[in-house]
């Protein structure tokens, strides 16, 4: 009787304030009391789905046709959230170790207390004031606040440490008597010794014409003009465009190094039947020329005419017309890592560097000039990833895709027989496999039989990792070395005068 009158008050105050129902427009309920409700779980009128008396609240693992599965271990028993292996299996983004994160890596040092082992959100230690370098109190509870700025050498209000008069100390180790640059504890970037930085190293490297020497012993004339000049030239060089600079130094040719003289290979005259194909890895090719790392106009130009004489080598020991297929990055692909994740200051002189690159190497390929019978396959991308560095371990960008094209190339020439001979000119393990599957082939393929085995050309630091030294005798040897001075095929010798300009 006391609800029927609840609702009976209830329904007169509705009908007095004007109220009604949203769900069938009523004007003696309101939608919570609506006969005519639809449930969204069994489809029965007036009630709610959290008011369903079928409704059945089941587990995620108990869902028809589901099976849970940790995503840590792989088990079936249990969901990622409570695997007893989970402490094990994460991975700590500092140090790249399994078994614990970043904020208890034994690298990771507290801003509050100094130490190393946790951060300073896990740290037990009294807090230390930013302020007064004080540990006991925060920065917004500093007793010596009021006094104006505190020196961090002295700790003493009233002046800055610039205004300090006492002996600076070494950042790095906290110290006196040095500082960062001549500190015990840093690491040179450079020559990666300990006791000096970049800025005060005594053994930077200049790369001239002669031979890797220091900036002090060095006798090339255009040092003398460049210390002359004195910071006016460095001033005119941010200030110049890419054009100026560039028309600059063809007026001033003492600006930069005379480029090395490339001994030019003579072609015999020999009758040439048939062609071979050369795969190339552009990367690689260019990291075995001496003076890789100048990245000039002189350097690139180099690197066409050894390119160049390289395909004649070849072409002159199978007595077959060259053909070279130049896997290397797409150069929208470099564009794209150089404005997004190249750092500011050196995106300028990546793009000059990228720009000769395409200009002077790979435009002159499918020219009809010095490189017409190279074809450019532009492939590769950019990825990041991690990887272990002379500074420990971190994330690298590295090239993707060419491995895998160079790959594919290699077999689809073979199998189908389209060149009479293939030579794979790199440097990377990872194609082996490649090489194998097709020797492989030519064993146990009665229409491969006749074939002549995949060739592998380069220096002899590198090839030797390709191989391992495990090798069968009926491989596909002997090898073609560009760092010798000639090569034996078939009681021939071809003598190979450029192997000068090879690492």
């Amino acid at each position: 009787m006391e609800g029927e009158g609840n609702r009976e008050k209830e329904t007169k105050v509705i009908k007095s304030r004007g109220l009604t129902c949203s769900n069938c427009s009523a004007t003696d309920h309101l939608r919570r009391d609506c006969p005519l409700v639809t449930c969204r779980a069994c489809g029965r009128l007036g009630h709610f789905k959290e008011d369903c008396p079928s409704e059945k609240k089941r587990a995620r693992a108990e869902e028809d046709g589901e099976v849970s599965v940790c995503r840590s271990c792989g088990s079936s028993r249990h969901v990622k959230a409570s695997c007893p292996l989970r402490s094990q299996s994460v991975e700590c983004f500092q140090c790249h170790q399994r078994g614990h994160m970043a904020p208890t890596c034994p690298l990771t040092r507290c801003f509050n207390c100094g130490s190393y082992g946790h951060s300073s959100q896990l740290c037990y230690s009294r807090p230390l004031c930013f302020h007064c370098s004080l540990a006991g109190h925060r920065s917004t509870d500093c007793p010596m606040k009021p006094k104006g700025r505190v020196c961090y050498r002295c700790k003493e209000p009233g002046h800055e440490m610039a205004e300090c008069t006492q002996t600076a100390l070494c950042h790095m180790c906290n110290q006196a008597g040095h500082l960062v640059a001549q500190c015990p504890e840093a690491v040179c970037n450079l020559c990666h010794e300990r006791g000096h930085t970049a800025s005060a190293c005594s053994k930077s490297r200049f790369i001239n014409y002669k031979a890797p020497h220091s900036i002090e012993s060095c006798e090339g004339p255009f040092l003398v003009k460049e210390h002359a000049d004195g910071s006016s030239a460095g001033e005119a060089s941010l200030n110049d465009s890419e054009g100026e600079h560039e028309k600059r130094c063809q007026l001033n040719p003492i600006s930069t190094p005379p480029s090395e003289v490339v001994p030019a290979f003579v072609s015999s005259n020999l009758k040439r039947d048939g062609r071979v194909a050369v795969i190339v890895d552009g990367g690689y090719f260019e990291r075995i020329l001496k003076g890789h790392d100048r990245r000039d106009e002189e350097q690139y130009k180099l690197t066409v005419e050894v390119l160049r004489y390289t395909l004649d080598f070849i072409g002159d020991i199978f007595q077959k017309d060259p053909v070279a297929y130049w896997f290397d990055t797409d150069p929208a692909a470099m564009t794209e890592y150089i404005e997004n994740s190249m750092p500011l200051p050196h995106r300028e002189k990546a793009f000059r560097e990228s720009h000769l690159r395409k200009r002077l190497l790979l435009d002159e390929m499918n020219s009809g000039r010095q490189l017409g019978n190279v074809v450019s396959r532009l492939i590769g991308r950019m990825k990041r990833q991690k990887g272990y560095t002379r500074d420990g371990p971190r994330h690298v960008w590295v090239q993707t895709g060419v491995d895998v094209a160079m790959a594919t190339c290699v077999i689809e020439i073979f199998l189908y027989r389209q060149f009479e001979q293939v030579v794979l000119l790199c440097g990377d393990a990872d194609l082996y496999p490649a090489i194998q599957y097709c020797h492989t082939q030519r064993r146990s393929s009665p229409v491969l039989e006749k074939s002549n085995p995949v060739r592998v050309c380069g220096t002899s630091k590198s090839i030797s990792k390709l191989y391992g030294k495990d090798q069968d005798l009926s491989d596909f040897l002997p090898r073609i070395l560009l760092d010798a001075p000639s090569h034996t095929e078939k009681e021939r010798e071809i003598v190979f005068p450029t192997y000068s300009v090879f690492l």
